[in-house]
């Protein structure tokens, strides 16, 4: 085998290191945004403000408790997803419908900023990811 054949495979095996390692790190970041979604938390660490008393009792009526976790019928958050693109992990709703509804959940009268993470979120998504990937990425 040449010197020439090694290294393409060397560079074949650390592009296909950091697809997974992008993969890991959409995974970590989708469940993170989710985790925290459903505890009623929002991207800048504070709880959600309280649903309005007209939607609180129609969520009552429908046996959906009075959480603030932005999960009715918990389409939206089971959308979340996450795909490699180049360099980047992404993040979103690859359903037109869910990416609509966040999208009024973080821009309608009562913004909940949700989809979004902080620095130390990301911090703890890459040390899950090293976590996990430590073996293929070594060291």
């Amino acid at each position: 085998m040449s010197t020439a054949s090694i290294l393409a495979k060397l560079r074949s095996l650390r592009e296909g290191n950091k697809s997974l390692l992008l993969e890991g790190i959409g995974v970590a970041v989708a469940a993170v945004v989710v985790e925290r979604t459903l505890r009623g938390i929002g991207a800048d660490g504070k709880q959600f403000e309280k649903y309005s008393p007209k939607y609180l009792e129609k969520r009552l009526k429908a046996g959906r408790g009075s959480s603030v976790n932005l999960s009715y019928e918990g389409l939206m958050l089971s959308d979340v997803s996450n795909k490699v693109e180049g360099n980047r992990a992404i993040v979103y709703f690859p359903s037109d419908k869910e990416n609509i509804k966040a999208y009024g959940l973080t821009h309608g009268k009562k913004p909940r900023k949700f989809f979004a993470i902080g620095q130390a979120e990301v911090d703890s998504a890459m040390d899950r990811v090293k976590r996990h990937y430590k073996g293929i990425v070594g060291g």
